[in-house]
């Protein structure tokens, strides 16, 4: 198919689906890198079913995995071609919690001086949801790290924390537990003081 042919197809496929040709190739372009990156596609099923339909996966910018995905599959490379679909499963939810944890001020992409923060607050704050911590420095020394509001959540735990003492008890592993909480009626010892 030449690229002529390839373009109206897509334009007839972003049609039928309610989207730009532009949204289309850059959905092919993502599948791909996700493709190299997990070359296994029973795993690839299950990362994009494990996560909401592969959000935060691929870069904000586009072409390539997020810092944080790119850290979880160096650490937990995809299973073999032939792997059974729970074992798959299982390697996916490990991805995603290493990815969901993954806030590392080392690998922070860039420095930046304070003046130069604020004169580009917008690109720095960009760079934060797309590529991950952002370092910024008083003089080359005192600093502060700008992070996602995900990562910071994550970070100090509030996404698992329940919002009320009732969600508490019902999302509890003991919910329909069977408990004796009979109270002993038997008379109390006598104490010499």
């Amino acid at each position: 198919m030449g690229r002529a042919a390839f373009r109206r197809f897509l334009d007839l496929q972003a049609g039928k689906l309610g989207k730009s040709s532009h949204t289309l190739r850059r959905w092919i372009g993502d599948s791909r890198v996700l493709e190299r990156a997990v070359p296994n596609e029973a795993a690839r099923h299950a990362l994009l079913s494990v996560t909401k339909n592969g959000e935060g996966i691929i870069s904000a910018i586009g072409g390539r995995l997020s810092a944080r995905f790119a850290a979880a599959i160096q650490l937990y490379p995809g299973p073999p071609r032939g792997t059974p679909a729970e074992d798959c499963r299982d390697w996916a939810q490990e991805v995603v919690s290493v990815a969901d944890h993954y806030v590392s001020v080392e690998d922070a992409p860039n420095y930046w001086q304070v003046q130069t923060a604020k004169a580009k607050f917008s690109e720095v704050f960009r760079r934060a949801l797309s590529e991950g911590p952002q370092r910024i420095l008083r003089q080359g020394k005192d600093g502060v790290v700008m992070i996602a509001e995900e990562q910071y959540n994550q970070l100090v735990g509030k996404s698992h924390q329940p919002t009320s003492l009732v969600k508490f008890f019902r999302q509890s592993p003991l919910v329909g537990v069977d408990l004796d909480l009979e109270r002993d009626r038997t008379a109390a010892r006598d104490i010499d003081l």
